[in-house]
């Protein structure tokens, strides 16, 4: 559901999120 542009940075961008790739 992310834009493609959050799939090609680093994980702890996501991590932030509260989610892990």
């Amino acid at each position: 559901m992310e834009p493609e542009g959050a799939s090609a940075r680093p994980p702890m961008d996501t991590g932030q999120s509260g989610q892990t790739e």
